[in-house]
């Protein structure tokens, strides 16, 4: 059995630090509470390039609906909300209140 002593993880700037305090995070960003200067700005995007949001096709709105409808427990739900109706009509019937 081996065992390893004297072992310690080191940080980096780059490693997020859910301890840290918010101004050593806008200092390691290099950015403010009311968002970056203009000129910080600038510089990011000619050095990173521009940050679009990807989407992904169109609205499956639809399709989504059609998957949660679908889905084995949203059926279980189904089946156990239109059990209680047949149950309801044999016994009405078998009274004759029917």
């Amino acid at each position: 059995m081996s065992t390893i002593t004297g072992h310690s993880s080191t940080r980096t700037d780059a490693d997020p630090d859910p301890q840290e305090g918010i101004d050593r995070l806008y200092r390691r960003l290099a950015a403010r509470p009311d968002g970056l200067s203009p000129r910080e700005a600038e510089r990011r995007l000619i050095q990173y390039g521009p940050n679009p949001v990807q989407r992904s096709g169109g609205s499956r709105w639809g399709m989504d609906l059609v998957g949660q409808l679908i889905h084995p427990l949203a059926l279980l739900l189904w089946l156990a909300a239109a059990l209680p109706r047949p149950a309801h009509l044999l016994r009405t019937d078998r009274l004759g209140l029917g």
